[in-house]
């Protein structure tokens, strides 16, 4: 009987012991689940007050500017990859110079008028006028004439390349002329429907006349020394 009950203090002890262990066991995983939560309550709380503290540093808008998607930008071919290429490899093209206006031929005589001076009836006069041709065309003279039949004008018949010189040749008759003159040379070229006149002035002396009265000595026959014997 004795030993029965010793069996069973036993027994209550190692119930009471392991119960113990059990309670213990259960406190501490309770604990280690407790430490668990507040590391991911600590954690929680510390992302929640930096994305607070970010959203506090942006400025606040009113109205918040709606986002604009911008679209890709599509890449060169290879077409415009060489297009691109030979523009550049082309040279700048030069700006071309000014078109200068064509003024056409044009006349310009170095002396338009020639004075003779004084002459004796019956003399003639020769004289060249000489121009330029001062266009950047052929100068072409049409007609040369004159005033009176006195003069006598020449002219090229053949063009004047721009740059060149010409002549117009003219011939004055003084006879059956006496006292002042002026003789008038009319020129038309292709340069202007303007004639050109040039002109030969001086003075025209008469000619000395012979006195009758005075007989010359030497022309006379001289009255032989002795009388001619008549036959």
């Amino acid at each position: 009987m004795k030993i029965k009950h010793q069996n069973i203090l036993l027994a209550v002890l190692l119930s009471a012991f392991l119960l113990s262990c059990q309670q213990s066991q259960d406190v501490a995983q309770n604990t280690k689940t407790m430490s668990t939560d507040i590391t991911e309550a600590a954690a929680t709380a510390a992302q929640t007050n930096s994305v607070s503290q970010r959203q506090l540093d942006k400025p606040t808008n009113a109205h918040p500017q709606p986002v604009i998607e911008e679209e890709p930008v599509p890449k060169p071919t290879k077409v415009a990859l060489q297009t691109k290429h030979k523009e550049m490899e082309t040279p700048a093209v030069k700006q071309s110079k000014p078109i200068r206006k064509s003024i056409g031929p044009k006349i310009n005589f170095k002396q338009a008028v020639f004075n003779f001076g004084e002459i004796t009836e019956g003399d003639i006069i020769k004289h060249q006028f000489t121009f330029t041709n001062t266009g950047d065309k052929e100068l072409e003279i049409l007609s040369a004439y004159a005033s009176c039949g006195c003069t006598d004008p020449s002219y090229p018949f053949l063009g004047i390349a721009p740059g060149e010189e010409g002549v117009i040749g003219v011939t004055y008759n003084s006879v059956s002329k006496e006292g002042p003159q002026q003789a008038e040379v009319i020129i038309k070229t292709n340069a202007t429907s303007t004639s050109y006149k040039l002109f030969l002035t001086g003075t025209v002396n008469p000619k000395p006349t012979e006195d009758s009265s005075k007989v010359d000595s030497s022309d006379m026959t001289r009255a032989p020394k002795y009388p001619v014997r008549k036959s």
